[in-house]
């Protein structure tokens, strides 16, 4: 077991290192572009998007912009969003989405579905995911808090065919708007890894050959430490 980990994390770190020139090209493009403001997701999929001619870098692009611009809204968090859903559900998330480019801050909800309508709009197959996601406070209190219900969301997103998964909200650091780190742990992760900390509700989003049950997930809330082929192999 331990020299297979040892391969799958090899495998891993080439994979990243490969992509990491490409990556970094694209941010830099991103950065001389230098766009800070758009009045709504298509107007700014049209001019962010313009150089960029592969799937994986206008994905790259978009990842990238709304890491540097978007930051996380705590009053939102606690309040709401202060718009009304109203009867039509697809009119509701544009304008949450719209509200959050305007804005530049919002919350997971609201970053998975700007991710998504700007994907979309550049004709890339992306979908917003929800389900559990681990955080500081202890996994069995979230249970009770939520009631059982999601309390995260996030992104699958189709490249060349093969849907990836990508969390931007979590890999937005803290800092000045368009200088910001970014956790590049959350973008394009193998599912064998995002499982550790985000649990789907559909399961067909954990993108694995067998699904993670819920009982195993919540074993590994547990005990945060666990590699990912430990944690696959409670489900085999």
């Amino acid at each position: 077991m331990k020299a297979k980990t040892i391969i799958i994390a090899l495998l891993l770190y080439c994979s990243a290192m490969q992509a990491q020139p490409r990556r970094i090209n694209v941010d830099s493009m991103v950065d001389a572009m230098n766009i800070t403001k758009a009045s709504f997701p298509e107007d700014l999929a049209d001019t962010l998007l313009v150089p960029f001619k592969t799937d994986s870098e206008k994905v790259r692009a978009i990842f990238y912009w709304m890491t540097q611009h978007i930051r996380y809204d705590m009053k939102e968090f606690h309040f709401g969003p202060g718009i009304s859903p109203g009867k039509d559900p697809d009119t509701y998330e544009y304008r949450l989405a719209t509200r959050t480019l305007r804005l530049h801050r919002g919350i997971c909800g609201d970053y998975s579905l700007l991710f998504a309508y700007l994907c979309n709009y550049a004709h890339i197959s992306c979908t917003m995911v929800t389900g559990f996601a681990l955080v500081e406070r202890p996994f069995f209190l979230h249970m009770l808090l939520y009631n059982q219900l999601e309390n995260h969301a996030w992104n699958a997103v189709c490249i060349n065919g093969n849907y990836h998964l990508v969390d931007v909200t979590w890999a937005c650091g803290e800092g000045k708007e368009g200088n910001r780190p970014v956790n590049e742990t959350y973008y394009l992760t193998p599912p064998d890894v995002f499982i550790l900390d985000h649990h789907p509700v559909d399961t067909k989003w954990e993108l694995l050959n067998k699904p993670l049950r819920m009982w195993a997930f919540m074993d590994n809330a547990k005990h945060p430490g666990k590699q990912a082929a430990q944690t696959l192999a409670v489900n085999k």
